[in-house]
């Protein structure tokens, strides 16, 4: 069985842009000041951005979903991880640049440790 085997070609763009469109919407809240003045405009861009979300999020719940008993399914889809998407990003547009700086140089110390680890020790390096 292929979980995807009914899921309509389209559906994983609709999350991609739904993603998007959460990541757009996370820049224009960020803008506290420039909403709360009132601004008819951000809060037309707000409300439009609001409407495609829940529209795009209501195509995705009505593909067909799997009968046949499988051992995970995410719960509450496509509600969870679309919240879960715009909490993250929201929080991450909220860090300052010395924070994300901090984490550049901690995520290339990462990359180096893991690739120096695996490039060393993997099945495709080891001679047989």
């Amino acid at each position: 069985f292929h979980p995807h085997s009914t899921l309509w070609p389209g559906c994983p763009c609709l999350f991609l842009t739904a993603c998007l469109l959460l990541i757009l919407l996370c820049l224009v809240l960020t803008q506290g000041p420039v909403l709360l003045s009132g601004d008819p405009v951000w809060i037309l861009v707000v409300v439009l951005l609001l409407v495609l979300i829940t529209g795009l999020t209501g195509v995705i719940w009505r593909q067909p979903q799997s009968s046949s008993p499988i051992y995970f399914k995410v719960p509450a889809l496509p509600l969870l991880p679309l919240l879960s998407v715009f909490v993250n990003v929201y929080l991450m547009m909220q860090m300052t640049a010395g924070t994300w700086i901090v984490f550049g140089v901690w995520m290339l110390i990462g990359f180096v440790i893991y690739f120096a680890y695996g490039i060393q020790r993997s099945w495709v390096a080891i001679p047989t």
